[in-house]
């Protein structure tokens, strides 16, 4: 999956680094307690009015 420069990275996503003369990493994004936000930036919550970080919507410590 292939993503925007913004938002938080979730469980299955993969991020790419490339450096010229160096090569490239590719990380692929695990977390065994399956969680998940919105992908949202805090630039985007602050525009709609809304303050603080983006809440957890799935996974262990979600709240219900």
């Amino acid at each position: 999956m292939r993503f925007p420069a913004n938002g938080a990275r979730l469980y299955g996503d993969t991020v790419d680094l490339e450096v010229d003369g160096l090569g490239k990493l590719t990380v692929k994004v695990r977390d065994d307690l399956k969680r998940t936000w919105a992908r949202e930036t805090r630039l985007e919550r602050t525009e709609k009015g809304l303050e603080g970080l983006t809440p957890q919507l799935t996974g262990k410590y979600a709240k219900a």
